[in-house]
């Protein structure tokens, strides 16, 4: 009978211990713990801009240059758009950013435009900007 006390109590022993390990987990893995994403853990954002003419077809080749709040150059020369119009920029920490336009030849940022211009990215928030080009006569 002793040996079955000792099998009992040690059953309660671990079911007490697994109770307690399953409200731990559950208050550790409340939003903001950490442990699952909530509104105060740092998450990654993403922007997306968008280029377009006058007559709202993609310009392709217009170069975007992306800076942060302390004007450090993150992306340069290298980000153009694709024949789509459009050039991303993922894996931005959220803050300020400001993205400078440079259109290729034979086009013209209106002077309607903020350039340069600012974007404010927050927490895993993906953001698409339209941005207008004025074609040349040549």
């Amino acid at each position: 009978m002793a040996g079955q006390r000792t099998v009992r109590r040690s059953n309660s022993l671990a079911l007490g211990f697994l109770v307690l390990w399953l409200v731990g987990l559950s208050t550790a893995c409340n939003e903001g713990s950490g442990l699952l994403p909530g509104e105060r853990d740092f998450r990654f954002g993403a922007v997306e801009v968008r280029a377009f003419d006058q007559q709202s077809s993609p310009v392709e080749g217009v170069t975007m240059e992306l800076r942060d709040s302390r004007g450090t150059l993150l992306w340069g020369d290298l980000n153009k758009t694709g024949p789509d119009g459009r050039v991303g920029f993922n894996a931005l920490i959220p803050g300020s950013h400001t993205i400078t336009i440079k259109p290729p030849t034979g086009y013209a940022v209106p002077a309607s435009q903020p350039n340069p211009f600012g974007v404010e990215v927050k927490n895993s928030q993906s953001i698409t900007i339209n941005v207008f080009l004025l074609r040349l006569l040549e």
